[in-house]
C-alpha cells in the first residue's frame, strides 16, 4: 500500500483505559475541542511529503483531521502530513 502526494498512512493506537493504577477520564464525543490527541505509526509516505517523515515514525495528530478505512481487515487512517501534530519518541505516551 503506497500514500499518495501529499498524504500519510498510519495505524492508530488504541488508547489504554489507564495507565498503572490511574484510570484515564473518558473522552467525551460531544465536544470535539476537548479530543485528546491520537497516535499511530506511519505506514506509508506520498512521495510530495515534505517533511522528514518515515514509516515506523510514531506520530500525534487530531482524530478530526484523519479519515479511516480498513484493508486486509486492518484499521488505517488517512490524513495529510500537514495535519501530524509531533513525531514522538520511543517512550513518551500521550494521555
Amino acid at each position: 500500500m503506497q500514500a499518495l502526494h501529499d498524504f500519510v498512512i498510519l495505524i492508530k493506537e488504541t488508547r489504554p483505559e489507564r495507565i498503572g493504577s490511574i484510570y484515564l477520564p473518558a473522552y467525551d464525543d460531544s465536544d470535539p475541542a476537548e479530543a485528546p490527541p491520537y497516535t499511530g505509526t506511519i505506514v506509508s509516505v506520498g512521495p510530495k511529503v515534505t517533511s522528514p517523515l518515515v514509516p515506523g515514525d510514531r506520530v500525534a495528530f487530531g482524530d478530526l483531521a484523519a479519515k479511516s478505512f480498513e484493508n486486509d481487515g486492518q484499521l488505517f487512517m488517512l490524513l495529510r502530513a500537514n495535519q501530524i501534530s509531533a513525531v514522538l519518541k520511543k517512550d513518551l505516551q500521550v494521555l
